[in-house]
């Protein structure tokens, strides 16, 4: 009786797991419908030959029906990355110019949709105007450019020019491209004066053309660089230069002189860069105003500042928001009154 009673029992558990089995499954099987927010990328078969527009995965509200599971599954699935419609596959367009894509039939026939198992129910927004459009070869006219520094002679690129593979709609057919030959300081090093000097250079594209530089491509993407250095220039603001007069002391001791500014602000230096350096760790620099003796004794009321005290090279380019490297210099010169001796 006991086995019987024990038999019953174990029919009824197995009944019971079975059931159970049964209701998870058939749960998990429910159809239910999810929303949430997507980013679809748009790419070709081959991006040297052609670009998608648009360039940025584009946000879209999808809503996806199926099971639990396959929901479970696809959220795993957008968690991954954007969904990619490539142009050319699984029915998008492929030919140049702009076709209205119907986003719920194109991720629809995704692959990995399919196989997660859902169904695209709706998106917001309903369609995204794709464009394809071709890259061509330009041929391109390379500029050198070597920052900070002055070259004497010709400057030699090797090879001479360079072929860009860029959108067609960028530039109209037929206009020149031109390109910079760059040439990163850091590679500059020590550079002697009138001695030839080889560097490579990256190839860029202009200010005006800076923001198609992520679709564009150069061949070859580097050159080299030959030049004659002149010499390593450097530039440095002083925020104050003290104005003095010169002069023969003899004469400059029979007369009380003022003179406005005493000091010069936002004084520009240029010149070789180990001079310049010696200048930023704090040497002096002074402006001068010559007067001559005619002048002290004209009483002269105004004059440009004559000389600079400045290490050999170095020349100031500008003071203040004027171009002028020699402000004028107001001035007041008064005879000292010299007193008699009593007879």
């Amino acid at each position: 009786m006991n086995g019987g009673l024990s038999g019953k029992l174990g029919s009824i558990a197995l009944v019971t797991a079975v059931t159970v089995m049964i209701w998870a499954w058939a749960a998990s099987e429910t159809r239910e419908t999810l929303r949430l927010e997507v980013d679809v990328r748009f790419s070709t078969t081959d991006s040297k030959r052609q670009l998608a527009r648009p360039e940025r995965p584009t946000p879209v509200r999808l809503e996806v029906a199926g099971s639990k599971r396959a929901l479970r599954a696809f959220e795993g699935l957008v968690a991954a990355g954007p969904l990619e419609l490539v142009a050319g596959v699984n029915g998008m367009p492929s030919a140049a110019g702009a076709s209205p894509i119907d986003l719920a039939t194109m991720i629809a026939g995704l692959p990995a949709v399919r196989d997660a198992g859902v169904s695209v129910v709706a998106t917001e927004p309903k369609s995204v105007e794709l464009t394809l459009v071709p890259l061509e070869s330009r041929p391109v006219r390379l500029v050198p450019e070597i920052p900070g520094v002055a070259t004497q002679g010709d400057v030699v690129l090797e090879p001479a020019a360079a072929t860009a593979v860029i959108p067609s709609d960028l530039l109209p057919a037929g206009a020149e491209v031109s390109a910079i030959a760059a040439v990163d300081p850091r590679t500059l090093g020590q550079l002697e004066p009138g001695q030839r000097k080889t560097v490579e250079a990256s190839i860029r594209l202009p200010a005006a053309l800076a923001a198609a530089a992520a679709h564009v491509t150069f061949d070859p993407a580097t050159v080299r660089v030959t030049f004659t250095p002149k010499v390593v220039e450097r530039t440095f603001t002083l925020s104050a230069v003290p104005v003095q007069i010169a002069g023969i002391a003899d004469d400059l001791a029979n007369f009380r002189i003022g003179f406005d500014p005493a000091v010069l602000n936002d004084v520009v230096v240029s010149g070789p860069a180990e001079a310049i350096e010696r200048i930023a760790a704090g040497m002096r620099v002074v402006a001068f105003v010559h007067l001559t003796t005619d002048e002290l004794e004209a009483g002269v009321t105004e004059k440009p500042i004559s000389l600079w005290l400045l290490p050999q090279g170095v020349s100031v380019t500008r003071v203040g928001e004027s171009d002028v490297a020699q402000p004028m210099v107001e001035l007041s010169v008064e005879p000292v009154a010299v007193a008699t001796a009593s007879p």
